[in-house]
């Protein structure tokens, strides 16, 4: 139901207000956990949709917990995470509705979490959550939203090459989707990616590949690897359009970019782990450059790396010189972006509106 959603939203622009207000630190906490209150809800209550019907019929073919079928039923291609999940919450007698606020619960709540923790800012974070990734990740592709919710718990030991956490953590996140498993890509390059040198050579070899590199690129790698899921997408006109290197989700990736990479020094000081966050940055950037041309292929993945993007880009109002401005900025994007999800909004329903 799009009012609602958008009532939702201008809620979440009214509350970042608090981050120009000197409220009280525990004021402000109860707010924060009412704001996830309020998103739970709104993601656990989600209907009708697509991706609902399809997630509500393979739940009731998961066999009950303790089937030696349950983690891998031929029948269903999902992560054994999620099928373990799934076959849990039926033998406990859960229906699909409840299974699915406790999806809701594990990734929003690890999201929030993760906001509180690395911005003062925390109340934008969620803002930029909302309009950007929240309704198309965790209202509609429940599966990679928990994942990367937990993937993102990796930053910290991927900083201190700790690898044995690294693959625990992100091996645990692909057990309910197998994106989280792309991160691995940010531990590895992250040695080689701290100076800014190098990010700006691997920005413009992004560009470079995004102007050269054509659909027929995948069509080929779909021969090689000969999966029909991935075949799928490539025919299909809903996930192999282009985005352009021009798509504003792009350019608004370079400007972040540009003040994060200016003002490196300063933000090393503010930031927890503020290197990591700007290499996972710079490599969605990289990454939705080079794929522009496949669209989901682009999108998801660089999705993954940019969700740093929640604590980093609120986190430019620690530049007191540009404070204001930088919010006005920020909830203006924020706007846009939530308003050029109109068609997918509509698609929307809640239980509460049947």
């Amino acid at each position: 139901m799009y009012s609602y959603l958008l009532l939702v939203f201008v809620l979440l622009a009214f509350v970042s207000l608090c981050e120009l207000l000197p409220l009280q630190k525990d004021l402000k906490l109860v707010i924060y956990i009412i704001v996830c209150i309020l998103l739970v809800f709104t993601a656990s209550t989600r209907y009708g949709d697509p991706d609902y019907t399809n997630y509500l019929k393979k739940y009731y073919k998961v066999p009950d917990w303790g089937n030696e079928s349950v983690i891998l039923s031929p029948q269903i291609r999902m992560e054994p995470g999620y099928m373990f999940l799934s076959g849990l919450s039926r033998t406990i007698g859960l229906k699909f509705q409840a299974f699915i606020a406790i999806i809701a619960f594990s990734s929003i709540t690890s999201c929030l979490v993760f906001f509180r923790r690395y911005t003062p800012y925390y109340f934008l974070a969620v803002l930029i959550y909302f309009s950007h990734v929240f309704i198309l990740r965790d209202m509609l592709q429940i599966r990679a939203g928990l994942s990367i919710a937990i993937a993102m718990f990796a930053l910290p030991y991927i900083e201190k090459r700790n690898l044995a956490r690294t693959a625990m953590i992100l091996g645990f996140a692909a057990m309910f989707h197998f994106v989280g498993l792309f991160f691995f890509i940010v531990y590895f390059s992250y040695p080689y990616l701290l100076k800014t040198k190098t990010q700006l050579i691997l920005l413009g070899i992004g560009l470079l590949i995004g102007g050269f590199l054509g659909i027929a690129f995948f069509k080929l790698l779909q021969k090689t690897i000969n999966n029909p899921i991935l075949w799928n997408y490539i025919v299909d006109s809903r996930y192999s359009y282009t985005l352009g290197l021009l798509n504003p989700v792009l350019i608004k990736h370079f400007v972040v970019l540009a003040v994060l990479i200016k003002n490196k020094e300063f933000f090393e000081k503010h930031i927890p782990h503020f290197n990591v966050l700007l290499v996972s940055y710079v490599i969605a950037a990289f990454w939705l450059s080079a794929f522009n041309m496949f669209a989901i292929f682009a999108g998801r993945i660089a999705t993954l790396f940019s969700n740093v993007e929640h604590v980093l880009i609120p986190s430019i109002l620690l530049l007191k010189k540009y404070r204001y401005f930088a919010f006005i900025m920020i909830v203006a994007y924020c706007c846009v972006a939530f308003f050029s999800k109109n068609k997918d909004l509509k698609q929307l329903d809640f239980f509460f509106n049947r």
